[in-house]
Parts: C-alpha cells; structure tokens; sequence
C-alpha cells in the first residue's frame, strides 16, 4: 500500500465532512498537520456543499502555518459566493502568516473593494433584500461587517508576521 487513503477511505471523510460533526472532524485532520490531511481539506474546499467548504477552511485554519500548500486554495475560495465561507478561508490564511504574504494582495484587493459587500448579498440578493426591508438589511451589514471584520484581521495577521511588507 502506497500510504494514500484508497476511495472508500476518501469517501467515509467526506461523508463525515457533510455531517453534523463536519467541523470537528475538519479540525481534527487540521491538527494532525500531515501533508495528506491537509491535502484532504484543500480538496474539501472545492466541494459542491457550502458546509464542507467552511468546515475545511476550518481545519485549515487548525492546521496553521502546516497548511501553507493550500494558500492557493483559499485565495480561491475568497471568491466564494456564501459568506461564511470566505470568512473562514480568510481566517485560514491569517493563520499562515508569512506563508500567506503571497496572498495579500487578494486579502487587500478584496478588503478595498465592495466584493466582500457583494457576498453577503449573493445569498439573498440585492433586489430581495430591498424587498424584505430593514431586519433583513441590518443582518445583511452585520454579515457584511464580519466578512470585512475577519478580511482585516487576516491581513493584519499576515503582515504582522512578515514586518518587511
């Protein structure tokens, strides 16, 4: 056996990463910190269900500077259409730290612009969040204040960690 998991094993961990316990199972593969673990959560984060893709970004970000092969991985995922997404992926990334420099220009290009702001809406829809009023409006700003909350923090993270930037 060449130490990689066969299909069923792939399998079984996805089938566990949909599941209710999916973020403690994705931040236990984080923790282990192994190449294959961590080549596990990478994959997860192009998963068709949001909730794998969170939890994965989770286990990322469990995995700290171990997950510096996934970097590219979630610089893609800042393009994410579901919020929570792209708040753990951010998260993830600021937990690299100066293996994340390479990065940076997304986390900012992202934070300067109104794409953060245009995520929130993806999952309504700016046209039904004018319709349904101001409750749902002000949750909107508050998801919308989180994902631009955890884009600074990552940035900051990122450059506290590499001071020449």
């Amino acid at each position: 056996m060449n130490g990689l998991p066969c299909d069923f094993q792939l399998a079984e961990i996805r089938r566990q990463l949909a599941s209710d316990a999916s973020e403690s199972v994705a931040i236990q593969l984080g923790r282990l910190g192994s190449p294959m673990s961590i080549s596990i959560l990478e994959a997860a984060l192009c998963d068709a269900d949001p909730r794998i893709r969170t939890s994965a970004a989770r286990g990322l970000r469990a995995a700290g500077r171990a997950a510096r092969q996934a970097v590219e991985a979630l610089v893609a995922r800042l393009d994410d259409p579901v919020w929570a997404v792209v708040i753990e992926t951010a998260s993830a990334l600021g937990h690299l730290g100066e293996h994340a420099i390479g990065a940076l220009r997304a986390l900012e290009g992202m934070l300067w612009t109104e794409r953060w702001r245009c995520v929130v809406e993806s999952d309504v829809g700016p046209q039904a969040r004018d319709a349904l009023g101001t409750p749902l409006g002000d949750l909107m700003d508050a998801k919308a204040a989180e994902v631009r909350q955890a884009l600074i923090d990552a940035v900051e993270a990122v450059r506290s960690s590499h001071p020449a930037q």
